[in-house]
């Protein structure tokens, strides 16, 4: 059953979607309420991946590599600055940890690292390869040392827990105060839906149970101690979009859509009061 952030009020139907959606009249965040659990094994990294990529997950290391640089770069300050005056190395946990590539690229700029990943096939390569500490397990059942991590990351992984109050509340709890969150996930402030509803809801993930704007998360982040930091967009697609924006120049929309965290999916840093 999904729980959703604001228990004291009930869900309401979207008006814009079918009435397997529910949209929640205090932050705007919609959940899909026909969402369904699925495994993560050695074929989604695979042949599931390549289907959609066009090469396998291991094969696209060095564009994962990439975007994890990018990521990394959102952090307020430097892992070498963050260590500056401390005993031990900033800690950093990631939540779905896939193959360890973030991971990789986060200890190499000197933090100490750590995964949660549930495909045995990712996380016992994540181990092998590059001697990572990663445990094959799922983050809900897991217990956390209470304000341990300096930053907890998760990529296109929230959004498939149906309690979504409890994720939140346990990453607040594991951060320490002053901790970021660094996190990416689909939106609904995007072209697609905005423009194209229908095509959205019909390739709406099955094993997805809720969706955020940028509006919708700097609304419910304060809920468990955190407060939006920074928001981008992680993709930018104006061939989707219509009216005004569709018409901007490529350039434009880009510089528009970056300001406004316009885009079919988004990435942000949120921080845990100090």
């Amino acid at each position: 059953m999904i729980e959703h952030h604001f228990p004291h009020l009930a869900l309401r139907p979207h008006p814009r979607l079918g009435p397997e959606y529910g949209v929640c009249p205090e932050s705007g965040a919609i959940y899909y309420l026909a969402a369904e659990s699925k495994t993560y094994e050695g074929d989604y990294f695979l042949a599931e991946y390549a289907a959609q990529y066009g090469r396998t997950y291991v094969e696209d290391e060095e564009h994962l590599r990439k975007l994890a640089r990018g990521r990394l770069s959102m952090l307020p300050q430097s892992a070498a600055n963050a260590g500056v005056g401390k005993q031990a190395p900033p800690r950093l946990l990631e939540i779905g940890c896939a193959a360890g590539f973030f991971l990789d690229e986060a200890r190499s700029i000197g933090y100490e690292c750590g995964g949660l990943e549930v495909s045995e096939f990712a996380a016992g390569y994540g181990r092998e390869r590059f001697e990572l500490d990663i445990q094959t397990a799922s983050f809900l059942d897991c217990e956390l040392e209470a304000e341990a991590y300096d930053v907890i990351a998760a990529f296109y992984v929230i959004e498939h827990f149906a309690p979504q109050r409890s994720v939140f509340q346990k990453i607040a709890d594991a951060l320490k105060p002053g901790g970021a969150f660094l996190f990416a996930i689909p939106s609904t402030f995007g072209p697609l839906f905005e423009y194209s509803p229908g095509q959205w809801q019909s390739t709406h993930p099955t094993d997805h149970h809720a969706d955020y704007s940028p509006a919708s998360l700097r609304r419910i982040f304060p809920e468990y101690g955190l407060r939006c930091e920074r928001l981008r967009p992680a993709s930018f697609h104006p061939g989707r979009a219509g009216g005004i924006k569709g018409a901007l120049p490529a350039p434009l929309y880009r510089a528009w859509a970056r300001w406004q965290a316009y885009g079919d999916t988004l990435e942000g840093v949120a921080r845990k009061a100090s």
